[in-house]
């Protein structure tokens, strides 16, 4: 199990984009993985039903990227 830890921050100075600096090292990071699970997780819920509501910056393609969880 491999755990990848993004910094949703908006205050990011790389940005939070799914084209941000850290977005393009966690695409290179889970194609590269060996690991039998792959989790990303970030402190800021990309999907969100509650007060704070969803961040669309945050909304990268994890599935595709190779991500489990």
């Amino acid at each position: 199990m491999h755990f990848f830890v993004v910094d949703s921050d908006s205050r990011e100075p790389d940005g939070i984009t799914s084209t941000s600096i850290q977005a393009i090292w966690l695409q290179s990071q889970l194609a590269a993985s060996t690991s039998a699970w792959n989790i990303v997780y970030l402190h800021h819920a990309p999907y969100f039903s509650g007060e704070h509501g969803s961040n669309t910056a945050l909304q990268w393609l994890f599935a595709a990227w190779g991500a489990d969880a």
